[in-house]
């Protein structure tokens, strides 16, 4: 799965591709590949003139196809902040910049319509920071933003796929997945056997596929189209192998689950 929305996301970005550059003082937006007329909502705020955010209060934004929102807020406290834009309705991404429109950071974990959610480092108080949501679907949408200090503490994925969560065969891992996102994980064979997957207390439909250290895909199991164990077993596979894993969410829930490796 990961392997097809890497090729649909670029495929997208060649065709429908939003540059942000800056003239001398001035924030330009060049804008190739796709019709932003008559899309119905709208992006909000502009470079110059962008809407500003009350740290703690959730705003219900929209942003246009292949189109750029633009945020302000200002800290109150010297703490690092929670950035999280969630029930979104395509693909969408965000930056972060300084008062000086200067990058920061951003966040762009999926390829798909999903949460897209990330703690900045400690920022100091009083200091005003912009922030832009990227939509790269072609689809006009609505989503939730909010800026809130601290680490996020709600369900969200786990893992990345270039760095997922290590699990240990035997031990129930309590675990996470975002609105339409995706966990990623990896374990290492303690014996020769086949080994038990057993995705379980699920919130939402998920499934699982399995991987091979270089990411070939192995198997999947996808039983249940609404929240329900997903249990298989894998082919015999060798001791002393690192495998990944991932977990999908299908119903634009964020939740948890258990999630256990069992060696035979």
């Amino acid at each position: 799965m990961f392997k097809k929305i890497e090729v649909d996301r670029l495929a997208s970005r060649r065709s429908c591709i939003t540059v942000v550059a800056v003239v001398g003082l001035t924030l330009v937006l060049l804008a190739t590949g796709c019709d932003q007329s008559g899309s119905g909502l709208k992006s909000e705020g502009t470079p110059s003139n962008p809407v500003t955010l009350t740290v703690g209060v959730t705003h219900s934004g929209s942003v246009g196809r292949c189109g750029i929102s633009f945020y302000r807020f200002t800290t109150t406290d010297e703490s690092e902040y929670t950035i999280a834009l969630t029930n979104t309705q395509s693909d969408l991404s965000w930056d972060l910049y300084d008062s000086s429109w200067s990058h920061l950071m951003e966040c762009d974990d999926h390829y798909h319509a999903a949460d897209e959610i990330a703690t900045t480092p400690v920022l100091p108080a009083g200091t005003t920071y912009h922030l832009a949501v990227e939509e790269w679907d072609c689809v006009a949408g609505r989503f939730t933003l909010l800026v809130s200090t601290g680490v996020w503490a709600g369900p969200r994925n786990e893992g990345s796929f270039s760095d997922p969560l290590v699990l240990t065969v035997g031990v129930i891992h309590s675990g996470m997945v975002g609105q339409y996102g995706t966990s990623y994980y990896r374990f290492t064979t303690t014996v020769l056997g086949s080994y038990t997957i057993s995705l379980t207390d699920t919130q939402s439909d998920l499934s699982w596929d399995l991987y091979d250290s270089n990411w070939s895909h192995l198997m999947e199991c996808d039983d249940h189209w609404h929240a329900a164990d997903e249990i298989a077993t894998t082919p015999v596979l060798p001791a002393g192998t690192t495998y990944h894993l991932t977990v999908d969410e299908w119903d634009g829930v964020v939740g948890r689950f258990e999630l256990l490796i069992t060696a035979p």
